[in-house]
């Protein structure tokens, strides 16, 4: 019985590098974000996400000097669900409205359906005169 729960943890964890790998060749395949939107100095992102009741929030501080032009998260409510917000946020931050908010539902999957988790962010940037 242990060597069934060992091969287990064994096989998530090859999965979960599986989902890095895949993470960070699509994170390598966008351009940088300093690149993008030039005079960009800071940006920080306050993150909530959940379902009604069970909401977690997070502020995510980006590296602007060599971070992707990306902005998407894993669903913390679903196993393959997705949240991008990259076009929305990189819109707002290429205009310089600042604080740009918005939210993004996930377009995964659960055995009962749709997955109806949402993100909703808050970024703050600044930028150089």
């Amino acid at each position: 019985m242990r060597w069934c729960g060992f091969a287990m943890n064994r096989t998530k964890r090859i999965e979960a590098a599986a989902r890095a790998d895949a993470r960070r060749e699509r994170e390598d395949s966008f351009p940088r974000l300093a690149r993008e939107l030039p005079g960009l100095e800071a940006l920080s992102i306050r993150i909530a996400e959940g379902i009604p009741g069970s909401i977690t929030e997070h502020v995510r501080h980006v590296m602007v000097a060599s971070a992707p032009a990306l902005f998407e998260s894993r669903c913390a409510t679903c196993s393959d669900g997705v949240h991008d917000y990259t076009d929305e946020l990189l819109r707002a931050l290429k205009s310089r409205s600042t604080p740009a908010t918005g939210e993004s539902p996930c377009n995964g999957l659960h055995a009962a359906g749709p997955c109806t988790c949402v993100l909703r962010y808050n970024a703050i940037a600044t930028f150089s005169k």
